[in-house]
């Protein structure tokens, strides 16, 4: 039933695909008929004439009256000879036929480009004039060789076909003799010819933004290459809005391209995780649920008070995926990821990251916190198929955890035994789970369970963790001719976690077409299909997570070797109680949750050119995501009684549709593009939920029908949502170098349409930017390669969340009865937020200036970006007094700002022919201020834990983290409770019996929350290097954060019972502790004194018998008069990280780090060996990632990526995760 539904879904969302682009389909074919883009530059005319006059000035000529542009090698032209006639209003194509043929020159269009090639002589025209003829834009181009028909005579000289990386053919390229000016330039297909050259030549092929490549020659007439581009060039020609490309020279805003080799190299399941480090401006924290888990990633800081609310959109080849598939991780105790780990890292092209607010004029409101940009890869044209086929495994291995001691064992004194009636001393079961007891000295010691075990350290909870990893097999088939092309690809993914039971699996099918019906109409498709199967993620926090439960519960002389083996009750079944850490095994090992995805994406774009300087484009696509969730519980009572089973599904269907006309036309100096269009978004979720209740029946049937109880079910709340929205953008360039650029666009958006049909749904926002490369305009000298200046602005709006207007309705409860016994209605609101009737979309200004220079010919260079952005008329539910009968109040208010500056730096400080170092740095400041809420709202809360959060306050930071459970500071107050100076001002304050006291239990403290500082990030930084020599490639990156604050349970708890290293400090005197006599007489070495001061008023009883006054003075000085022993170490640890009156502050740290993040090595198969053997090309890397850490703030080697949220307020540690290294091998070959 449930392969029914989703097939019906796809089909339908295949409809919707396909329903505008038909459209377009049958407009094209009713009104334009056989006509072509060839035909239509072909029929332009010109009017000039020649006398005498060379051919190459005759190109000139014709390319400045009708912009047309020429491609042709002087090698195989001789542009030089003569040419006399007399044009007038005369069309291109009967010029061409009448000047050119009988020259013996052959021209071909492609685009908006006039290739000419030199006609092979008479002979070919003989042996082929029983063939039918060629039309007239497709004259025949040189192939591998000259072959002359009939004769079967091959002219000396080499040819060959030049791709890039991606396997693209790529025109223009220089390929020449080496030390001559003999040579030729590859057509546009990427096929090149030489002539009559010697075999010990050496061939250079160069092409802008490429690497020159130098190949000996060596007696072959066949040379096919693969050129790499240059990184330092790298972005050149970018990825923008509509996944139009735009030359980078003319953008007035960042853009970072990363290219899909170098996700792929980081053997990531989600892509968004693997660019990490990799672009300025982009915050990225890996997931610890598994390989499958959700990352957090935010582009310049965060905007909204909703802490979800500041992730980037992604955009899929035009499929939009916004926070309703790419959904967040928001604290719970198993992370099974969102859609993006769904997507095919070998399909990928390219990933462009787009952080100007120009994107939100192209892509719309749910953009306003950037777009994340994913381009697949495509087929091209070739003879034959081409097959690439990858191959990765890697092995994933925890090797550090958070530092445990391993010097004492079970117990609250290190004398804490029981001794036993055969004189073998007892663990004592009362004390159990405190980590203060006996020296862990390897003595004879009778377990819970009666065992006998050496008392050592037994809990290896290293080596609970398995040796997880990752395996990847894709193979691609590829292949066209010149109206077709298409790429399809399947991928096979298997990764398993470090943690027992957790995998997944990944089966993903692309494929991506191409198809000129005409040449004036362009069909560029994709679908793909993924199913995606994840079990038992990492219990993020709580009993069940493997480092909280030995840190809070299980000492270090538990036996994790015997419990792993016992922990069920193998004589009546069920949980073993004899147990002492519970149900922790028998979660880990029975228990199952299972997330099995099925996610259909397609799209659909038509491109119809009306004329040269007139196109129509359309397009729509459809993203299915479903997702049906199992979980299922052994019964831990005898006989496996108990247990549960409970099921979900959810489906989410997004369609978009797109239709627009560009207009591109040169004018003298200048360069005009536009594009007016309109488009359509929707969403639609659905879902439902079914549960057992009181246990099973029958045990492990897991069944809705084996609930003893009725069993439960729910349904997901239905949630729809539509924005309509009309846009324009217009380009005007001046002599190539200056560029401006004007946006708009007009939402309609749903969410702020309120049920009576009334709202601020309309909202407009327009954009400006300019780019300027003066480097074109002046002449400099000649160390300035590339010089350009920018600046943008922009006005954007957005809207809320589907159905918030609705927040405040009233609705009728169960009613009572009046002593008349008549019923009367009761009302409520419907939730505990009052409602608003006029909410406004929230606005957003954006402000970006940046420069961008490159010295030395590119051997040096650097990207320099100053941002500004102000977000006003937040919709948010503030808190307000509970007396008027809600908690929260819905209101338009707050300003955030975000100000910034990203630096991108890059160079060559070595290059020879041979070898090569290139060097990149990326760095990153964002600084976020909170310059308003609401009138007399001075604090939002965004995320927290039990007694201490993270907020934004007025005047202070987004993701300031303040403690209720901080320390009390002590303050001195005169007799009318004025706060006045005192030496001891600040100090922690103390209570009679030395515990430290909590801020918010502090009457006379300035702060009941105390403000602990900054959860984010001062700076990010990154520097990469690259190592060429020869076929091989070397290169390392390093990753840094520094500044921002964590939280950290373990640790906290870890502290309270004395499990982890920091308690070790004062339990002996050779730990530093103070010697004393306890109130029974004995003599002990495990004191420890508190460094605060008492609360004012204090009055202890001294152990000198006499009551004294210590307020203001400290527990030393009190200690030095004899007046008070030192504090026991388990009572200083345990009260000081109390649940109960613990104080949180303790467990907050700086998150500052320097990790070593990638490092790889790859070798090239030499391209004329691989030729050889049939390949086109082979490549072997040997990689590692997370390598480790050479600089780390946090203590006891917490682990700095352990974030129990993706939010952008998390600043809370799980209960702990391992340091996970990972080792990969990768073959990549293409056929």
């Amino acid at each position: 039933m449930k392969k029914k539904r989703l097939i019906a879904s796809i089909l339908f969302a295949m409809r919707i695909t396909l329903l505008p682009v038909l459209i377009v389909v049958i407009f094209a074919g009713s009104s334009l008929g056989n006509k072509t883009s060839a035909q239509g530059l072909l029929d332009k005319k010109v009017t000039m004439s020649a006398d005498e006059l060379e051919i190459r000035k005759v190109l000139v000529k014709i390319e400045k009256q009708t912009g047309v542009q020429f491609i042709y090698s002087s090698n195989t032209l001789d542009i030089g000879r003569k040419v006399s006639f007399d044009a007038n209003q005369q069309k291109l194509g009967e010029l061409f036929d009448e000047v050119l043929k009988p020259l013996g020159i052959n021209y071909k269009v492609i685009d908006d480009q006039v290739l000419l090639t030199a006609r092979i002589g008479a002979a070919r025209e003989e042996a082929t004039s029983s063939k039918p003829q060629l039309s007239a834009d497709e004259h025949f181009l040189p192939e591998s060789a000259e072959v002359v028909y009939g004769l079967n005579i091959v002219l000396e000289g080499v040819s060959g076909n030049v791709r890039d990386e991606k396997g693209e053919p790529v025109p223009g390229v220089s390929v020449r003799i080496k030390g001559s000016q003999q040579g030729s330039i590859t057509d546009g297909d990427g096929n090149y010819f030489i002539k009559n050259l010697p075999d010990d030549a050496v061939l250079v092929f160069a092409a802008i933004g490429y690497i020159p490549q130098e190949v000996k020659v060596g007696g072959r007439r066949e040379i096919n290459i693969r050129m790499q581009q240059d990184e330092k060039q790298l972005s050149e020609v970018v990825v923008t809005g509509f996944g139009e490309k735009r030359d980078k020279r003319r953008l007035g805003y960042a853009v970072t391209e990363v290219q899909g080799d170098d996700i792929r190299r980081t053997n990531a399941v989600n892509p968004i995780a693997a660019l990490q480090g990799m672009v300025p401006g982009l915050q990225v924290s890996p997931g610890t649920g598994g390989p499958q888990a959700t990352p957090r990633f935010l582009i310049r800081g965060s905007s909204s008070l909703d802490p979800f609310g500041n992730q980037p959109l992604i955009v899929i080849d035009g499929i939009v995926m916004d926070d309703q598939v790419v959904l967040h991780n928001r604290g719970g105790e198993q992370d099974f990821g969102n859609i993006l780990k769904n997507i095919n890292n070998d399909d990928i092209a390219s990933i462009s990251v787009l952080k100007g607010g120009a994107v939100t004029a192209l892509y719309g409101n749910r953009a306003a916190n950037g777009v994340i940009l994913i381009t697949t890869k495509k087929g091209y044209s070739q003879k034959g198929l081409g097959i690439s086929f990858s191959h990765t495994r890697s092995f994933d291995k925890a090797y550090k955890l958070m530092a445990f001691q391993d010097q004492f064992g079970s117990g609250q004194t290190t004398e804490d035994f029981i001794m036993g009636a055969d004189g073998i001393p007892e663990i004592n079961p009362a004390t159990y789970g405190f980590g203060f007891g006996p020296p862990l000295d390897g003595q004879k010691v009778r377990d819970l369970n009666g065992e006998i075990i050496e008392n050592r350290s037994l809990a290896d909870v290293l080596g609970i963790y398995q040796t997880g990893g990752y395996v990847n097999t894709n193979v691609g088939v590829e292949g066209g001719n010149e109206r077709t092309t298409f790429r399809f690809s399947y991928s096979n993914t298997t990764s398993n976690g470090v943690t027992p039971r957790n995998d997944f699996k990944r089966n993903s099918f692309n494929l991506r077409a191409t198809h000129k019906m005409s040449n004036a109409l362009l069909l560029d498709g994709n679908v793909s299909y993924v199913r995606s199967n994840t079990q038992n993620p990492n219990r993020s926090g709580g009993g069940n997570n493997i480092i909280y439960n030995f840190s809070f519960g299980s000492p270090r002389n538990y036996n994790t070797a015997y419990w792993k083996d016992h922990y069920i009750n193998q004589a009546a079944g069920g949980l073993n109680q004899d147990d002492p850490a519970g149900g922790f095994w028998y979660t880990l090992f029975e228990d199952q949750q299972e997330q099995i995805e099925d996610n259909f994406r397609g799209g659909v774009n038509a491109k119809l050119t009306i004329t040269d300087w007139l196109s129509f484009e359309a397009s729509t696509t459809a993203n299915l995501f479903s997702t049906n969730y199992e979980s299922r519980s052994l019964g831990r009572d005898p006989g496996f009684g108990g247990g549960g089973y409970s099921a979900s599904t959810t489906r989410i269907l997004q369609t978009r549709m797109k239709g627009n006309f560009n207009a591109s036309k040169k004018i003298n100096d200048f360069e005009l593009f536009a594009q007016v269009g309109a488009e359509t978004n929707s969403s639609e979720r659905s879902g439902t939920n079914v549960y057992t209740r009181g246990g099973l029946k029958v045990p492990r049937i897991y069944r809705i029908s084996n609930s003893k109880d009725l069993p439960g079910a729910g349904e997901l709340t239905p949630n729809k949502y539509q924005i309509l929205s009309g846009f324009f953008q217009t380009s005007l360039t001046w002599k190539g170098h200056l560029t401006l650029n004007v946006y708009g666009r007009n939402d309609w958006n749903s969410t702020l349409l309120y049920p009576d049909g009334h709202g601020n749904y309309s909202y407009f926002y327009p954009g400006v930017d300019l780019a300027w490369v003066f480097t074109d305009a002046f002449k400099l000298p000649s160390l300035f390669t590339y010089g350009k200046l920018r600046a943008s602005y922009v006005l954007a709006g957005n809207g809320t969340s589907v159905y918030k207007t609705n927040t405040g309705v009233f609705r009728s409860v169960d009613g009572y009865l009046d002593r008349n016994g008549q019923t009367i209605e009761r009302y409520e609101y419907e939730s505990r937020t009052l409602g608003n009737l006029n909410l406004d979309p929230e606005q957003s200004q954006k402000l970006e200036l940046g420069t961008e220079m490159k010295f030395f010919r590119n051997r040096l260079g650097f990207d320099f970006t100053w941002y500004k952005q102000n977000t006003k008329k937040q919709i948010v539910s503030l808190q307000v007094p509970s007396e008027s009968g809600v908690e929260n109040a819905l209101i338009n208010a707050g300003n955030i700002q975000n100000q910034g500056i990203e630096l991108a730096m890059y160079g060559t400080p070595v290059k020879s022919r041979d070898f090569s170092w290139d060097v990149y740095l990326n760095y990153t400041r964002n600084r976020n201020k909170i310059i308003s809420l609401a009138p007399g709202v001075t604090v939002v809360g965004l995320e927290g834990d039990d007694g201490i959060r993270s907020v934004a306050y007025v005047g202070g930071d987004y993701g300031t983290m303040i403690a209720a459970y901080g320390f009390a500071r002590y303050q001195e107050r005169d007799a009318q409770g004025n706060p006045v100076d005192h030496p001891m001002n600040g100090k922690r304050v103390l209570s009679a019996t030395g515990g430290f006291i909590r801020s918010t239990n502090y009457a006379e403290g300035l702060e009941r929350e105390v403000v602990l500082g900054s959860t984010l990030p001062k700076f990010l930084g990154s520097l990469r290097n690259t190592f060429n020599y020869r076929e091989f490639s070397f290169s390392f990156m390093l990753d840094a954060r520094i500044g921002g604050l964590v939280y950290s349970p373990s640790y906290n708890y870890g502290s309270q019972l004395g499990q982890t290293v920091n308690t070790l400090f004062g339990r002996t005197k050779a730990l530093g502790g103070l010697e004393y006599i306890n109130a029974a007489g004995q003599k002990r070495d495990d004191g420890i004194i508190p460094d605060g001061v008492y609360a004012a008023g204090t009055v202890i009883n001294g152990l000198d018998g006499q009551q004294h006054s210590v307020g203001g003075m400290t527990y030393q000085e009190a200690y030095d008069n004899g007046w008070v022993r030192p504090i026991r170490a388990l009572a200083y640890y345990n009260n000081s990280f109390y649940w109960f009156n613990g104080i949180r502050e303790q467990s907050a740290f700086e998150n500052s780090w320097v990790s070593v993040r990638d490092v790889s090595l790859s070798y090239d198969l030499p391209q004329g060996f691989a030729s050889k053997v049939k390949m086109n090309a082979l490549r072997v890397t040997l990689g590692a990632r997370n390598v480790g850490f050479l600089y780390k703030s946090l203590p006891i080697d917490l682990n700095p990526d352990d974030l129990t949220s993706s939010g952008s307020g998390a600043a809370f540690m799980g209960g702990g995760t391992p340091y996970v290294r990972s080792m990969s091998f990768t073959v990549n070959a293409n056929f």
